[in-house]
């Protein structure tokens, strides 16, 4: 993940107005209390799927996939591409 001078460096670079940039920081650190955002649903397990805790290096927590053949498979692409950065 980055750390907030290089989220600036980022955000700065791809010339974003401010409101693009709030709302960038919202979605990476909750907004004004600093907390990372919440999921916007839970993961839930149902018939043919299931539920796949991947421990991310790049985003530095767990990210929690509902399928182990679609999302999953997405996850570890993701984590292992260096255009993405979180």
């Amino acid at each position: 993940m980055l750390n907030n001078s290089e989220f600036q460096a980022y955000v700065k670079a791809l010339n974003l107005p401010a409101r693009g940039i709030e709302f960038l920081q919202s979605v990476r650190c909750g907004g004004i209390d600093g907390q990372v955002s919440p999921a916007a649903r839970r993961v839930e397990s149902h018939v043919g799927n299931s539920i796949v805790r991947y421990p991310s290096v790049k985003m530095g927590f767990v990210v929690e996939c509902e399928s182990g053949r679609v999302e999953y498979v997405a996850a570890l692409a993701l984590e292992d591409d260096d255009d993405v950065l979180e």
